[in-house]
């Protein structure tokens, strides 16, 4: 999938992990700072995985984005849990750890549908041929994540939440549509 998606998808994903945070951790929505942070990490993230594990290659003039070893579970959960164990620990909130890793793992779920795949057991997996930049894929991925997080969030609850969920899907429309 392109790095739009994978940021809008990541971010919209957190978003999901936070109202269910809000819901189920005494405290959690009192954390301003740490919520934005996770989003803004989300986002980061992304850019940080496909910096690591894409290499441009060409075959038959056709550029295209092959993925390593960064794109797998142990990789992503490694790099996830670096990113979200710091700030668990510092805030007392260990729930937060989860964020990140999550982040990660929806960028390996929309990769392994696409022609580069991810690694899985030492060896790439493609569970699709899908182009990475298909307009059609990239849509559905985001769509798959928007909906569900409009419908769930509790963005009327708080004036953070509001601001939250609009700047994330202010992006995500965003990122509908320029893929």
């Amino acid at each position: 999938m392109k790095l739009k998606t994978h940021a809008a998808t990541a971010m919209l994903a957190t978003l999901l992990f936070d109202a269910l945070a809000q819901e189920r951790v005494p405290g959690y929505a009192n954390h301003y700072i740490l919520r934005a942070v996770l989003v803004a990490e989300a986002f980061i993230l992304q850019y940080f995985i496909d910096a690591l594990g894409h290499t441009v290659k060409k075959y038959n003039g056709r550029v295209y984005y092959a993925r390593n070893r960064w794109h797998s579970l142990p990789a992503v959960v490694g790099m996830g849990l670096a990113a979200g164990l710091p700030l668990a620990v510092s805030t007392g909130v260990y729930v937060a750890a989860a964020a990140p890793v999550l982040a990660l793992l929806v960028h390996l779920l929309e990769d392994v549908v696409t022609e580069g795949g991810v690694y899985a057991g030492g060896r790439k997996v493609r569970l699709g041929g899908v182009r990475y930049d298909s307009p059609i894929a990239n849509r559905l991925a985001i769509l798959a994540f928007f909906v569900p997080t409009v419908l769930v969030y509790p963005a009327l609850s708080s004036a953070f939440n509001a601001i939250l969920a609009a700047s994330i899907y202010l992006y995500a429309l965003h990122a509908l549509l320029t893929v």
